[in-house]
């Protein structure tokens, strides 16, 4: 399965109430670079679907997704 492909089973998965699987997919999603899984990522943490809520953590991933929005940084997370 492809990046893509994957995020696309993770919204069906998030549509259906399914958000721990949902997250995971965002996660791996996230770690490859892919930008749309950073931001929905990032949504899951903020609310604490399939994942305990952490706001804190969920604004530096948008900040991370705002900058590559804006070609000022790269979307691979940092190591």
């Amino acid at each position: 399965m492809t990046v893509d492909e994957s995020i696309i089973r993770a919204n069906a998965l998030f549509c259906d109430g399914r958000y721990a699987e949902a997250f995971s997919l965002y996660e791996a999603g996230m770690k490859a670079g892919h930008t749309r899984a950073i931001f929905n990522y990032a949504y899951c943490l903020q609310y604490g679907y399939g994942t305990t809520a952490d706001p804190a953590r969920a604004f530096g991933d948008y900040r991370r997704y705002t900058q590559w929005f804006r070609g000022t940084a790269p979307v691979a997370p940092a190591s």
